[in-house]
C-alpha cells in the first residue's frame, strides 16, 4: 500500500496545472465583497445597536487592510 502511494503518477499532478506566478488580487473586487456582506449582515441585525458598532468596527479594519494591500502592492 505505501507503494502505491508514495509514486508521483498517483497523485494526478497532470490534471492541476500551477501557475508560474500567482494570481495578483482583485482588491476592487473584494472591497464590493465586502461591503455586500456588510448590508447582508446590517439587515439581519435588526435594532441591535451594539453588534452594529462592532460591525462599523470591524469593517473600517477590513478597508483599511485591503487599502494597505492595495497600496503597497501586498499579493497574499
Amino acid at each position: 500500500m505505501q507503494t502505491i502511494l508514495d509514486k508521483e503518477e498517483n497523485y494526478g499532478t497532470d490534471d492541476t496545472p500551477t501557475p508560474e506566478q500567482p494570481e495578483e488580487p482583485n482588491y476592487e473586487k473584494a472591497m464590493a465583497s465586502l461591503t455586500e456582506a456588510i448590508e447582508r449582515k446590517t439587515a439581519e441585525l435588526g435594532d441591535d445597536k451594539e453588534a452594529k458598532k462592532k460591525l462599523v468596527a470591524l469593517t473600517e479594519q477590513a478597508l483599511t487592510a485591503i487599502q494597505e494591500a492595495k497600496d503597497t502592492g501586498c499579493s497574499r
